[in-house]
C-alpha cells in the first residue's frame, strides 16, 4: 500500500514499523508518541577509505525511494549535489541497497540507524562502517 493510500483506503488502522515522523505524512497520519528515536547514518564497507560525507564526493551512493534517509540527503543540498549525478541512486528496498553496496555498485547507503544496524548485526558487523557524519 502507498503512503497516500492510507486514509483514502480506510483499511490500515494501526503502522507498527519503523514509520518517521514527518511533518508531511503529519497531513495524513495520526501519530502517538514515538517509541524510538531514529537518524539518518551513512554505511560503507569497513575496508573502504570512505570516513566522511565529503569523502563521497563524485561516488554513487544508495537509499531507499520514498525514506525519511532520502528526503534527509534532498535537505542536504550541498551532500547531495556532490554525489554521482548530483542524486542518490534509489532502491525498492534497504536490503537491495545494501546488497549493490557489498558488491560494489556503490560506495555507501543513506538509511534508518535502527534498520542498518540490524542489517549489520544479520551479515557481520566487522564488515560495515557508520560514518561519524549523519544526515540529521
Amino acid at each position: 500500500m502507498k503512503e497516500t493510500e492510507l486514509n483514502d483506503s480506510k483499511t490500515v488502522d494501526v503502522l507498527w514499523n519503523g514509520y518517521s515522523i514527518t511533518d508531511e505524512r503529519k497531513k495524513i497520519v495520526s501519530y502517538t508518541e514515538p517509541y524510538l528515536q531514529n537518524k539518518q547514518i551513512i554505511v560503507t564497507l569497513s575496508d573502504s577509505k570512505i570516513n566522511s560525507k565529503a569523502d563521497l564526493k563524485d561516488k554513487e551512493v544508495g537509499t531507499q525511494q520514498g525514506s525519511t534517509a532520502l528526503d534527509a540527503v534532498e535537505k542536504d543540498k550541498d551532500f547531495m549535489n556532490s554525489l554521482k549525478g548530483g542524486a542518490p541512486v534509489l532502491y525498492d528496498t534497504y536490503d537491495k541497497a545494501l546488497r549493490d553496496l557489498e558488491i560494489g555498485r556503490t560506495s555507501a547507503v543513506v538509511g534508518d540507524e535502527v534498520l542498518i544496524r540490524y542489517y549489520m548485526g544479520q551479515k557481520g558487523e566487522d564488515k560495515y562502517k557508520v560514518l561519524k557524519d549523519d544526515l540529521d
